[in-house]
């Protein structure tokens, strides 16, 4: 329900305090110490250099994302359990001998663990004379990227990173996750890959599909709402059931306006009603001196305009933003 009589007194103050001419855009996302992609490695080559427990973990980490390794040791005698791994895997090979130019040829990146600081340096400068991205293991100075710790609900992944500032910090981010994140979202997210043909078929607008998936979504946090999805007979009949539903109509069909507001105390103090609000919105108006951490909460995707540009009718899920 639309609150006119707020609007219309918001909408007033929000024009006074306005400069002439001022058309202020806040940015999306504050600044970030890395940025975090995703590489598909299906397919590619890494070459690793070392024989420690650090390359162990790292070969089983590239070889889980469906990379082919060549492994040089350099005449480091092989654990018992990396040699292992190795033989059982039919696309990691290893050379008992050093680094050599060559081995640069045609990989995704190069990754080693070399304490001293010389032979470091020397395989930074030798990788990145062939345009590869490199990762030293501890030493900072010859990494052009860093591995986070993995909250792993294939095809779902979560990468964590503190930028090296506190490695112990990013396991225990990883283990709340752990404990939050249900073991069956690998099913969910299959499922969702599995409708994604019908959704393009039968919804002609980003908008209208993304009123499926939030609905989709809305029922994946609670175990009797997921075995809902999971337990159709069909994807053909579970896809008819949420397209169809009451409530997934309501949410493809209907443009939404819906206020939130900012606390007093910081984007801390928001209400969970309002960060969901916010995370589906696709157009956000706000008032002047709302915190830019609360528009960062919203969806990435969602255009921010002053509310002094608000017009009618609605866009489909316009959110209002007002300070308490």
């Amino acid at each position: 329900m639309i609150n006119t009589n707020m609007h219309n007194k918001l909408a007033h103050t929000d024009v006074k305090q306005a400069a002439p001419g001022a058309r202020h855009r806040p940015v999306r996302i504050d600044k970030l110490s890395v940025l975090p992609v995703f590489f598909n490695l299906q397919g590619s080559t890494v070459l690793m250099v070392g024989a420690s427990d650090a390359i162990q973990w790292k070969l089983e980490l590239i070889l889980a994302a469906g990379a082919r390794v060549e492994l040089v040791t350099g005449h480091v005698k092989t654990s018992k359990e990396l040699q292992e791994l190795v033989d059982n895997s039919p696309r990691a090979r290893l050379y008992n001998r050093g680094w050599q130019e060559n081995d640069f040829n045609g990989k995704a990146f190069a990754l080693a663990d070399l304490t001293e600081q010389g032979a470091a340096q020397a395989f930074y400068e030798a990788a990145k004379k062939n345009n590869l991205l490199v990762n030293i293991i501890d030493q900072p100075n010859c990494c052009d990227f860093q591995f986070g710790s993995i909250v792993n609900r294939g095809p779902c992944v979560v990468g964590i990173s503190t930028s090296g500032a506190a490695p112990v910090l990013g396991q225990a981010i990883r283990q709340r996750l752990e404990a939050v994140l249900p073991l069956h979202l690998a099913k969910i997210a299959r499922l969702a890959q599995s409708l994604r043909p019908m959704v393009m078929d039968r919804f002609s607008t980003s908008t209208k599909r993304r009123r499926f998936w939030h609905n989709f979504t809305s029922h994946i946090w609670t175990e009797k709402s997921s075995n809902s999805l999971l337990n159709a007979s069909t994807t053909t009949a579970l896809f008819k059931k949420l397209a169809e539903s009451d409530a997934g109509a309501e949410l493809i069909s209907q443009p939404m306006a819906q206020y939130v507001h900012a606390p007093k105390a910081g984007a801390d103090y928001i209400t969970l009603r309002d960060l969901r609000v916010l995370q589906t919105a696709d157009t956000i108006y706000y008032e002047n001196g709302i915190c830019h951490k609360i528009l960062e909460l919203a969806r990435r995707e969602a255009k921010r305009l002053p509310l002094s540009e608000l017009t009618t009718p609605y866009a489909p899920m316009t959110v209002i933003i007002s300070r308490e």
